[in-house]
């Protein structure tokens, strides 16, 4: 196995700032669906693909569903909340916000709930910062597309935003 093609599956640090993909030995990146690749020599971005292009369907769609090509998508850094820290499960939203305690003897990780109850989650649970009101608020407006105002509006005081009296 070549050792610096398993640093990147798994360090993000040595991954160039904007490449999503490693594709075949060049780092990648798309914007609106152009293609750039990262020249090794000049160390600059160079389209490589547009996506007005229509007699060929490329894109990174194309990449991933074709087992000639090998893509190695940018690893990610897990969150490890510290001990003391509020955060949220990454995808049961059903415990709502977690206070981290630290490892219980069995090295499980012990979190209270709100209520004060005691949970536990092993190694493949994964958890999150709790979003800002601002990031939430963002995705909610950025989830609605193109809905009326009326619906975004109706989205918004859904997820328990308030509008604050004028003073």
């Amino acid at each position: 196995m070549n050792p610096a093609l398993e640093q990147i599956k798994t360090d993000e640090s040595v991954w160039p700032e904007g490449a999503s993909h490693y594709i075949d030995g060049v780092f990648t990146k798309w914007i609106d669906g152009d293609e750039y690749e990262l020249n090794n020599e000049t160390k600059e971005w160079e389209k490589e693909w547009e996506k007005e292009w229509e007699e060929i369907s490329f894109g990174l769609d194309y990449y991933m569903n074709d087992d000639t090509y090998n893509v190695i998508p940018r690893p990610t850094k897990a969150f490890v909340p510290e001990v003391g820290e509020w955060c949220e499960h990454a995808s049961l939203n059903k415990y709502g916000k977690l206070f981290y305690i630290g490892l219980d003897s069995s090295g499980f990780k012990a979190f209270n709930d709100t209520k004060g109850e005691l949970l536990k989650f092993g190694d493949s649970a994964e958890f999150r910062p709790i979003k800002s009101e601002r990031a939430e608020l963002i995705d909610i407006i950025e989830a609605s597309g193109n809905m009326p105002d009326g619906v975004l509006a109706d989205n918004i005081l859904n997820a328990g935003f308030t509008k604050e009296p004028t003073k």
